[in-house]
């Protein structure tokens, strides 16, 4: 078990660093708030000089501990350092580092008992009962127990301090004991089933082999010690509260050992809380291992001769039969009667033909009437879709060269001429592909000069102002250096909310850490796509001032594709505004996420913060008469022209990402098929020069892999993604994604991402709803999900990005992203 400090380590390192600095004193401006446990709070400062240092606490029982003796004890501690208390603090004490000790042994026991001022005050009611103890037990001894007068034998008075809300510690004196009780809150029935295995431990330990150890008792009802006095009661307005009793004999009060017990039993109600939070944290952990092996047991069951009834797009009912045999039944066919379904044969009428599926080795173009001259009677067609009135022919092409992926281009120097590719390799080439690629070598993150101070700002209208004053300051110090009419500028929220952003984020991730994994496992966190590296030294800045014993404990690793993004990350962590003890906590990793083999058992966290709207999707059009679903490729001919073109035959991949979405999406979801309804879009698509396909739908077949890496090789990790789910002036299609470059510092969208590669940024929504489906149907984890802004009001510093006008800027500024987490 685990036994936490009596000092305050942020107040002792702030000090130390102040006055037993190896050079002498050193003097500088201080302004910091530090919380304590219970309440507490201390606040550090140099309200007149560099080198008077103000100290103040405040404590919500100090009245009362005024009453028990703390005023002398805080005199016998502090003495002549003394001073007035600050407005809305209890007590203060002046440092003058001019005047300080001569020794540095003497200095440091000044820093030493100033950290301890939390526990010198809290031990004024121990002190004053210890005291009552020595002097009941002098007069007992000059009586029998029968003679003994009565305040002999009751005891001196109950001390109440009400130190935390609804919670308190009753101290009691009497000639052979000390009795303190601490009434404690549970705010649920496991808690107090914890709390109590977790105190039956303590009476086991007394019988077993520490004789020597304070009695311990649990009761739910208020001990005869207190009954009766006020505000004593079984119940709280926010839970049950128990009663742990401490029985301290003479062997604890000796004057050689009080100061160590005093300190010892401060801390319980801490100590104890955590350590029911920590036990229960190790049974989820366990809860969960052991769900994933019984979801593995079950994902490799095989039932026999299952018949499965599933849904097309359209409304039509799929059927596997035992002999695989697929089959397409239509529920309400065209120039069929409502509510009459034709029978199952091979011979149906031409107005309520059954298209049907021999098996999985019979190529989809069959599974339809002809009705384009580009069939060639056996599933090889080359679908082109018609978008200029006479296209030209490229069958021959399609035929010849080669289909290649991103991976066989990453190699290449010069964009690649006479091959296809699907759609997905296409983006994914022009995105990141080392040599020429949009993130590789021609984008750039703007980064602000220092950040913005928003408590200074009107409203949202003037942080925009000061958002584009700042990007042409930012275009124009670059300009100087190197200009670049082409230069693909864009921002992140980690660079214009800094560090509000990164803190909020590292608070969440200290909170779930200390929930459920703190100090079993340390703290691990991977973030891929890390930009500049802002975001990942914002939340290890703020792990390190606000809970330095998991800063200690904590490992970040960036998981980047680019190369160059990769060396600016790195430059992140030596610049003069970066802690040069990140270093030791930090691993680069250059390496695509799709591309992780090895697996990680241990728990950790995964960011993925708008990362996904750059993955590679594949466009998928279908036959608005057959409703077959067709994948699109593009061919680059020997000129470097893009030819856009469809084929029946789907690949792995997208046929995966098809079934899946079948299979797991609890809501219905849009697709090219679901509106118009199919009499509709038939006639249109019937009229002269229409399409001969419908709209594309972009589905995102690398955020599948994605998952299914995290489920594979990441078994026990939890996912935080943010990105867009809506995105304005996206290209024609369902889930289209926004292309668009910048030239001349204006932004230039076009309306379809097969452009030079390198110079277009592709980036797509996220159908939040659908993407949980298939991230839990994979992982089988639970999740949530939110609006950006909701999540930020939750875990953001509710002042620091606030306005004048009361707006939360950076809750509004992006409304139209939403947040995924594994809970």
């Amino acid at each position: 078990m685990l036994l936490l400090d009596y000092d305050n380590t942020l107040l002792k390192s702030i000090l130390t660093e102040r006055i037993l600095s190896p050079s002498g004193p050193s003097p500088s401006s201080i302004d910091q708030i530090v919380s304590d446990f219970d309440g507490v709070t201390f606040h550090i400062s140099t309200p007149t000089s560099k080198s008077h240092i103000l100290i103040s606490l405040s404590v919500k029982c100090y009245r009362e501990l005024l009453t028990y003796g703390a005023e002398a004890v805080l005199q016998r501690e502090y003495g002549a350092y003394i001073t007035d208390p600050e407005p809305s603090y209890d007590f203060s004490i002046l440092i003058d580092l001019d005047n300080l000790p001569p020794t540095q042994e003497e200095r440091a026991e000044l820093v030493r008992r100033i950290s301890l001022l939390k526990r010198n005050a809290m031990a004024a009611p121990f002190e004053k009962a210890f005291d009552e103890f020595a002097t009941l037990s002098a007069e007992a001894a000059k009586y029998t127990l029968e003679s003994a007068p009565q305040g002999v034998k009751e005891g001196g008075e109950v001390m109440a301090i009400h130190y935390r809300e609804e919670e308190a510690i009753y101290i009691k004196a009497s000639h052979d004991r000390v009795t303190v009780i601490f009434s404690t809150l549970f705010k649920d029935e496991v808690d107090r089933i914890f709390g109590k295995v977790f105190l039956q431990e303590f009476v086991d330990a007394r019988k077993r082999s520490i004789q020597n150890a304070p009695q311990v008792l649990f009761r739910s009802d208020p001990p005869l010690e207190i009954q009766g006095l006020r505000g004593v009661g079984k119940t709280g307005e926010k839970g049950e509260i128990g009663f742990i009793t401490f029985v301290l004999f003479p062997r604890h009060l000796k004057r050689e050992r009080r100061e160590e017990n005093i300190s010892h039993i401060q801390t319980f109600r801490d100590y104890f809380h955590y350590h029911i939070k920590a036990s229960k944290a190790y049974i989820h952990s366990r809860m969960r291992r052991r769900t994933n092996e019984f979801l593995q047991v079950l994902n490799r069951a095989r039932p026999e001769n299952e018949e499965k009834e599933r849904k097309t797009a359209s409304g039509r009912t799929f059927k596997r039969s035992s002999s695989e045999v697929d089959i397409f039944v239509a529920t309400n066919p065209p120039g069929c009667a409502n509510g009459w379904t034709p029978p199952l044969s091979a011979t149906s009428s031409a107005n309520c033909s059954l298209p049907r599926l021999a098996d999985a080795s019979m190529p989809i173009a069959e599974a339809g009437p002809k009705r384009h001259k580009e069939d060639d009677g056996h599933g090889r067609s080359n679908w082109q879709q018609r978008l200029d009135a006479f296209p030209r022919d490229i069958s021959q092409d399609i035929r010849e060269v080669p289909r290649v992926t991103a991976q066989d281009l990453r190699h290449r120097v010069h964009r690649p001429r006479r091959v296809k590719m699907y759609t997905r390799d296409f983006i994914e080439d022009s995105l990141y592909n080392p040599s020429y690629g949009y993130f590789s070598k021609h984008a750039t993150i703007f980064t602000p000069g220092r950040p913005f101070d928003f408590k200074s700002m009107a409203d949202a209208a003037e942080f925009d102002k000061q958002v584009n004053r700042a990007y042409v300051e930012f275009e124009n110090d670059l300009d100087e250096f190197f200009p670049d009419d082409s230069r693909q500028l864009w921002h992140t929220p980690t660079e214009l909310f800094q560090p509000h952003y990164g803190e909020a984020i590292a608070r969440y991730l200290v909170t779930n850490y200390k929930m459920t994994l703190y100090p079993y496992a340390d703290l691990i966190i991977y973030e891929i796509g890390a930009g500049n590296g802002t975001l990942m030294r914002n939340i290890l800045d703020w792990i390190r001032d606000n809970d330095p014993s998991v800063y200690a404990r904590t490992q970040y690793r960036v998981i980047e594709i680019s190369s160059s993004l990769l060396s600016l990350q790195k430059t992140a962590l030596t610049t003069s505004r970066a802690d040069p003890w990140h270093l030791e906590h930090v691993q680069l990793i250059n390496r695509n996420i799709l591309d992780w083999s090895e697996p990680v058992q241990e728990p950790c966290f995964f960011l993925a913060l708008e990362v996904i709207d750059n993955f590679g999707h594949d466009a998928i059009r279908y036959d608005p008469f057959t409703e077959l679903p067709l994948q699109g490729s593009v061919l680059i001919d020997k000129d470097g022209e893009f030819n856009e073109f469809y084929e029946a035959t789907l690949d792995p991949l997208a046929s995966q990402y098809l079934r899946l979405r079948q299979l797991c999406a609890r809501q219905t979801y849009h697709t090219p098929l679901t509106w118009p309804p199919a009499p509709i879009r038939r006639l249109r698509h019937s009229l002269p020069f229409a399409a001969n396909l419908t709209l594309p739908e972009y589905i995102p077949v690398r955020l599948m892999q994605f998952f299914q890496i995290l489920s594979t090789f990441f078994p026990h990790h939890r996912l935080l993604l943010a990105d867009f789910h809506y995105l304005p002036q996206a290209t024609k299609g369902i889930n289209a994604p926004v292309v668009q470059t910048r030239y001349k510092r204006r932004v230039i969208p076009v309306r379809t991402p097969f452009n030079h590669q390198g110079y277009f940024d592709i980036f797509f929504p996220t159908n939040f709803l659908l993407m949980e489906d298939i991230y839990r149907a994979l992982t089988g984890k639970l999740t949530r999900v939110q609006g950006q802004r909701e999540w930020l009001q939750g875990w953001g510093d509710s002042n620091g990005t606030v306005a004048r006008n009361g707006e939360d800027v950076m809750a509004q500024w992006y409304a139209n992203a939403s947040v995924l987490t594994t809970i």
